[in-house]
């Protein structure tokens, strides 16, 4: 099922929720998520990030991934 895109908030952050899926192989985590980022007269940008990428966990435990700063390129004319 497709999700819902995520919208930054005032300052450019947002979230996306932790999923959790029923497989018939056991998984100790997430492995890797990939982003994509839009916004009107500017180039698109898709990323992956895997769970090398996760440097800490949030308050309810689940993966915390600090992406930094995305520049995105102007569309050109």
């Amino acid at each position: 099922m497709a999700k819902a895109p995520a919208r930054t908030d005032r300052d450019g952050r947002f979230t996306l929720e932790t999923e959790r899926v029923l497989t018939p192989f056991h998984s100790a985590g997430w492995f890797s998520v990939q982003l994509l980022f839009e916004r009107s007269g500017y180039e698109r940008f898709r990323t992956n990030y895997s769970a090398l990428n996760v440097r800490t966990n949030s308050p309810n435990g689940g993966p915390l991934l600090d992406a930094g700063d995305i520049l995105l390129h102007p569309r050109a004319k």
